[in-house]
């Protein structure tokens, strides 16, 4: 097991580019969310 912490990132797949929050567990991904704090998709 590895420190749990939260990265951001920018979804790809669409013109929409909606913000993600990834949380990880060392270099395992645990859960995907939209980013409410987005200002473009607001989660």
């Amino acid at each position: 097991m590895g420190d749990v912490r939260t990265v951001y990132r920018t979804c790809p797949l669409c013109e929409a580019t909606c913000g993600l929050e990834l949380t990880l567990e060392g270099r395992d991904l645990m859960r995907v969310r939209g980013d409410r704090e987005d200002v473009f998709s607001h989660g």
